[in-house]
Order: structure tokens, then C-alpha cells, then sequence
């Protein structure tokens, strides 16, 4: 009878990719709204706290150079969503990388 804890009623995500195959360049972009959640954090049944609306950022660009050497940028959580009482998730992330793709003949 009541709400399942942590489990919100909706959750949306949209994801939008690029790509140019003839300048070896590949992008991606998604966000994740997540309604509220509601927790229960006393022994009424009935006293419930719900979470705040969370909308999460992530993207992501990549460029193949010549001989299979590669690189990517991107970043996670790009809205710092969630806080430290309820809602944790890892903040806001930066990373950066080399791809080597071998090919196989």
C-alpha cells in the first residue's frame, strides 16, 4: 500500500550521438532525469521523505588519428546531480584517454 523504497515512479533518458567518418570524429551526449524517490526513515509507514528530481549529464568526444591511435574526452555527472544524504551518486567526473585500435587483416 505503499511506494517501493528508493524506486522512482519515472525515469527518462534521451541520448544523442554524432559521428564523421571522414574526420575520424565520434560525440555523444545523454541525459537521465529521474523523478523523486521516496525513502522511509522512521517506523511509520506512512512518514515519507522523497528525493529531489535528478537530472544527470554525460558526454563524451573522440578522435581516430592516423595508424589506429585515438583519443576521448569526456565527462560524467556534468550537473554534480545528488547530495550526500539521499541521493549519492559519484560527483562530477573529467576523464581523458588513448585508444589503439589494431586492425585485422
Amino acid at each position: 500500500e505503499r511506494a517501493l523504497q528508493d524506486i522512482p515512479k519515472h525515469r527518462f533518458t534521451v541520448t544523442a550521438r554524432w559521428r564523421d567518418k571522414a574526420e575520424g570524429l565520434q560525440a555523444i551526449a545523454m541525459a537521465v532525469v529521474t523523478g523523486r524517490r521516496p525513502f522511509y526513515l522512521s517506523d511509520d509507514p506512512h512518514d515519507m521523505t522523497l528525493t529531489a528530481r535528478r537530472v544527470e549529464v554525460r558526454a563524451r568526444i573522440s578522435k581516430q588519428l592516423s595508424g589506429g591511435l585515438g583519443g576521448f574526452l569526456g565527462v560524467d555527472n556534468l550537473l554534480d546531480a545528488g547530495d550526500a544524504h539521499l541521493d549519492r551518486i559519484l560527483p562530477r567526473t573529467v576523464y581523458a584517454g588513448l585508444e589503439l585500435h589494431l586492425d585485422k587483416e
